[in-house]
């Protein structure tokens, strides 16, 4: 695994034997330069429009700007990189030095762990195979890796649909605004089982854990687990795991 600083970033559109060796100073800058010219632009790379300002909501997981560090399906780690996720175009929106903003294919990307815009908490969301045949689009769509044990794992998979304004008409919704609407969905994936989706509650954690019941049922009690969240899920799940 080959890990790369930021400006990295920007030059691994290119042949992958050109990103073994990094320029720098002058030479990395005028890379840089290159990149930003639509001509020299890969498919994997696209400057990005303000298309949806006025839309009420975000197409974003996080509206501000983090900090990232991704995986590439070249095998290569850029860390320290400024990022949103786009979840409505299921694209990785980043910024370079000059303070353009590009997209990154889902298919030029395993998973990338990102940082709130205060730092203080990571988020994980990696292409998860096993929940493939119960979902659109698998092949690019990035889970969020809620816990990841030696017996179960649970995801979270983001989608936001846009809804348009609706105000005229004798069956109008009185919307008068175009808006982003949050579709989360939650996957249970249990070894030696077939993954499920999932909604939260203490009825289906005990079902899903039913091998178990009377142990994590009385966990739930004791620690006075809320099974309809999802911190109330992962807790279970971790107590679980270590049985």
């Amino acid at each position: 695994m080959i890990k790369l600083t930021l400006v990295g970033l920007f030059i691994f559109v290119a042949p992958l034997a050109m990103a073994q060796n990094i320029p720098t100073g002058t030479a990395a800058q005028q890379n840089l330069n290159e990149l930003g010219d639509a001509n020299n632009i890969s498919g994997m790379v696209m400057t990005y429009d303000q298309r949806y300002e006025g839309v009420k909501g975000s197409p974003f997981f996080f509206n501000k700007w983090g900090r990232a560090t991704i995986h590439t399906s070249g095998n290569f780690i850029f860390d320290n990189v400024p990022l949103k996720y786009n979840v409505y175009e299921n694209v990785v929106q980043f910024q370079k030095g000059d303070g353009k903003t590009y997209l990154l294919s889902p298919n030029s990307i395993d998973s990338f762990v990102l940082k709130d815009s205060l730092g203080a908490s990571s988020y994980t969301f990696k292409k998860v195979p096993e929940i493939s045949g119960l979902i659109d689009n698998p092949s690019d769509r990035f889970a969020l890796i809620l816990h990841e044990g030696k017996k179960t794992m649970m995801v979270l998979l983001p989608k936001k649909s846009l809804v348009k304004a609706d105000f005229k008409g004798g069956y109008s919704a009185g919307r008068t605004f175009d808006e982003f609407v949050s579709e989360d969905s939650y996957y249970l994936i249990k070894q030696g089982q077939d993954p499920q989706k999932i909604k939260l509650s203490k009825r289906n954690l005990l079902e899903a854990l039913q091998d178990k019941q009377q142990q994590v049922q009385a966990f739930i009690g004791k620690q006075n687990i809320d099974a309809n969240t999802e911190k109330g899920w992962v807790q279970t799940l971790t107590f679980y795991d270590g049985l």
